[in-house]
């Protein structure tokens, strides 16, 4: 599983890195998932910035676009207007629609965007 944070630009005060890296920190005491995604939000520009840490890995990348996080943050649009919601949200990778069904809560959500193929094959990493 994956959980997403939704950080809005205009209210963080540090630095993004040292933000994720407190964040990472921190991560034991309020994340049991084997993953979880920092979502920088420019609610006025609609645009994100995705980080995703995968525990085992045991470092944060830096993402083109996230699906997931797309809907984490129409979902809290959603429930910040308590009202379905559509929203393109443009990323580094390109923009990625999202739709919200919300009737007290986020009863449905689906994405829509273009997917290109960049790479294709098998990667062999040792640890």
């Amino acid at each position: 599983g994956i959980e997403h944070i939704i950080v809005q630009n205009n209210m963080l005060g540090i630095p993004k890195e040292d933000f994720v890296q407190e964040i990472i920190r921190q991560a034991q005491h309020f994340s049991n998932e084997e993953a979880f995604g920092i979502m920088f939000f420019d609610e006025g520009n609609n645009y994100m910035e995705p980080i995703v840490f995968v525990k085992e890995i045991g470092f944060p990348v830096w993402e083109k676009a996230c699906g997931t996080g797309s809907c984490a943050v129409g979902a809290y649009l959603a429930q910040q207007a308590g009202t379905d919601t559509e929203i393109e949200i443009e990323q580094p990778g390109g923009k990625i629609t999202v739709f919200v069904r919300y009737n007290g809560k986020a009863e449905k959500m689906w994405m829509q965007g273009n997917v290109k193929i960049v790479a294709e094959g098998v990667a062999y990493i040792e640890s």
